[in-house]
């Protein structure tokens, strides 16, 4: 990025960040229906204060512990989550976009934090105590753990059992997320060496998609969907997968998948915003990976891997486009990640000799020497 480029990053980076501590404080203070979903915090705060039972996950069991010792706040709570998606959220996304033994560039660092600064439902689920910016907090904490695990058999053997921790800890937040995070780090090493072949893996996951339902193995996800799909939200599709035949049951499952993560379930005002502001920049981001997929690092095809099996569970058990706002979360910034490591490794290809390209290729990196470094991210 030229330096007119990487200012005018810098100065729309503090001008989002501004806008949102206004917004924040506005919608706090002033009373509002804006963002109503059902409302998931009252219950976590009924469950926080000792009125309710409400531990589906184990977010409301973290917020009565906080009660239980006196620093139970739903406002201050709030505060937390503000903040931490103002802080930690954009530098632990800075720290997976960093190539290893790479400087990243200023350039690349301000729009990255232009992305993650504007992404509008990570903001809206500060303004209570939704426990989704806490996971997207733990997610790319453990995200971060797999990419220095990919640097070495060492680091592997050291930093596993905390990854299995961070794995643990998503799946009581949620269960197919934790899943996803977990299953993807093994799939990845089957993935990683038959990756050139995409059209056999297109096919082979289609027909495991089917063999599973035809086998009953998706029933219980299938069902909570319903049979119908969801009987409640404005923006539930009406799409049921349950008692299909095998190639109805396919149909409507990517009818399904591109409505909800690729946001093109558009039904009234607000799916168009969330379109636009969304799902419009991650499938200019999803092509670019796909694209330019022989530029992914081994950490960035753990990514898509992850992005694949959690995308897949979700997609099979939500009918709703409100809902799913929030779900793919993890699926965009899974992709978001990706692009920036390939427009780094690509920008970096064009500098060096044919030899350290093919090096960088395989896997590789040049590290400020000049000499090349075998690396995973």
């Amino acid at each position: 990025m030229t330096k007119l480029g990487s200012n005018l990053a810098i100065i729309g980076f503090l001008s989002i960040c501004l806008l949102k501590i206004y917004a924040y404080t506005f919608l706090n203070i002033v009373p509002h229906g804006f963002f109503s979903t059902g409302n998931d915090s009252d219950g976590y705060h009924a469950a926080a204060i000792g009125e309710a039972s409400f531990a589906v996950n184990i977010w409301p069991t973290l917020l009565n512990g906080l009660y239980n010792i006196g620093l139970y706040d739903r406002q201050a709570v709030s505060v937390f989550l503000f903040v931490l998606s103002m802080t930690a959220i954009p530098f632990l996304f800075l720290s997976n976009i960093r190539l290893s033994s790479q400087k990243l560039r200023q350039g690349i660092a301000r729009f990255s934090l232009i992305v993650i600064a504007f992404y509008p439902t990570i903001f809206i689920y500060t303004l209570d105590l939704y426990r989704d910016v806490f996971m997207y907090f733990i997610l790319l904490l453990g995200v971060y753990t797999v990419k220095k695990m990919l640097e070495s058999y060492l680091k592997l053997m050291v930093l596993f059992p905390l990854f299995c921790l961070f794995a643990y800890f998503m799946f009581l937040l949620r269960y197919y997320l934790g899943f996803a995070f977990f299953s993807s780090f093994f799939l990845l090493f089957l993935y990683s060496r038959t990756s050139s072949h995409q059209i056999i893996w297109l096919i082979t996951y289609f027909l495991a998609l089917v063999g599973l339902f035809s086998v009953g193995i998706l029933d219980p996800l299938l069902l909570y969907r319903g049979v119908e799909g969801f009987s409640s939200g404005g923006s539930s599709m009406g799409i049921g997968l349950y008692g299909q035949d095998a190639v109805s049951f396919l149909g409507l499952y990517l009818f399904s998948l591109i409505g909800q993560l690729f946001g093109l379930y558009l039904i009234n005002v607000p799916s168009v915003v969330f379109f636009v502001a969304e799902s419009i920049p991650f499938l200019v981001a999803f092509v670019y990976v796909l694209y330019n997929s022989r530029y992914l690092t081994l950490f960035a095809k753990y990514l898509m891997v992850f992005f694949v099996v959690y995308a897949t569970i979700w997609v099979l058990g939500n009918d709703n486009l409100g809902t799913a706002l929030r779900i793919r979360v993890p699926n965009y910034l899974a992709i978001a990640i990706c692009a920036f490591i390939i427009y780094q490794r690509k920008t970096l290809l064009s500098k060096v000799s044919e030899n350290e390209r093919m090096s960088i290729l395989r896997g590789c990196q040049i590290n400020t020497s000049g000499e090349s470094k075998v690396c995973a991210s």
